[in-house]
């Protein structure tokens, strides 16, 4: 994937990193991830990265370890499923950024009741992840966004992490 992504956007820096027999990002990329990230300002996880056991575990270890801001989109967020609750939440910058499928799956709710009440689904997204120092204001005005049907994304007012709902 990582040529695919490089031609499509050159403006981003890429690296092909070792993959497991099914394509998925292998847990020995994991010393090269961390070097590599030593330079960076952010970091996105999960795009492309697989959903093998191995693959999950080490997607949840680098959303921990990595020193960086950290975006936890698609398979990385599929990572964390069923796991918030169980207290290992990301303390460092860290932006989720989960569609309301996503969204769903991480609180173990349906999408109708994300649907429902963005709202408290956002409330519960920030209180999962650890993003509980989400400015109340920008939350307001996020939630009121959602309900209009408007995209919203954080990454750049977020500065101690947060949750960017893209659904």
């Amino acid at each position: 994937i990582q040529s695919i992504v490089s031609a499509h956007s050159p403006d981003l820096l890429t690296a092909g990193l070792p993959s497991t027999r099914r394509g998925g990002l292998a847990e020995r990329a994991l010393g090269e991830v961390l070097r590599l990230a030593e330079s960076a300002d952010a970091v996105v996880l999960g795009p492309g990265a697989g959903r093998e056991a191995s693959t999950s575990a080490l997607l949840r270890r680098l959303t921990l370890a990595l020193a960086p801001a950290v975006v936890v989109d698609a398979d990385a967020l599929a990572a964390w499923v069923g796991r918030l609750e169980r207290g290992d939440r990301p303390a460092k910058t860290r932006v989720f950024t989960p569609h309301e499928g996503e969204a769903a799956r991480l609180l173990g709710i349906s999408a109708q009741d994300v649907r429902r009440d963005r709202r408290a689904t956002l409330r519960g997204l920030v209180e999962a992840t650890g993003a509980g120092n989400t400015d109340p204001d920008l939350l307001a005005a996020a939630c009121e966004a959602m309900a209009a049907g408007i995209p919203v994304a954080r990454a750049s007012r977020c500065p101690a992490g947060g949750v960017a709902p893209l659904y």
